[in-house]
């Protein structure tokens, strides 16, 4: 058995180091958050999908206005342009949102939390999403002075 020589060790190891930076930095770039809603017994939550790479993100969504709701979880795609969100809410209840995709950064989707409709929109601006939550556009438009409600934000 040949030994291979220590140089060329450390020249491979180094290569291998560079193309582990250069997946973090790609999958940097394609790091995106994109502004999500839903609506659960009429009542509005608002958040963001933060998407670390490609084909997963966290959803975090909260109520807003009282009692407090926050719901939390990860979006995977589970085909092209379909997947699953799976939150967890601050109430005790969990949901299971099947969404199809609009975009790569973009969609919506519907399950249940307890025996109340959940629906889930990420990505889109107010208008588009308060038609697929059966809404008001300007249900989802923020007071002025705070963050936009929806939209990409790279």
């Amino acid at each position: 058995m040949s030994r291979i020589p220590f140089p060329v060790v450390c020249l491979i190891a180094l290569c291998l180091n560079g193309c582990v930076s250069v997946g973090e930095k790609f999958n940097s770039v394609l790091a995106s958050n994109a502004a999500a809603a839903a609506v659960v017994d009429g009542r509005i939550l608002q958040g963001q999908a933060s998407f670390t790479s490609e084909r997963e993100a966290t959803v975090l969504l909260q109520s807003v206005a009282e009692p407090n709701l926050t719901c939390f979880g990860p979006l995977r795609y589970s085909a092209s342009s379909a997947g699953s969100v799976f939150l967890t809410c601050n109430n005790g209840l969990s949901v299971t949102v099947a969404f199809r995709s609009l975009s790569a950064l973009s969609g919506q989707g519907r399950g249940l939390l307890g025996r109340s409709e959940f629906s889930l929109t990420y990505g889109l601006e107010p208008l588009q999403a308060a038609a697929f939550l059966g809404v008001a556009p300007e249900r989802l438009i923020p007071p002025a002075g705070t963050a936009p409600a929806s939209g990409i934000d790279r």
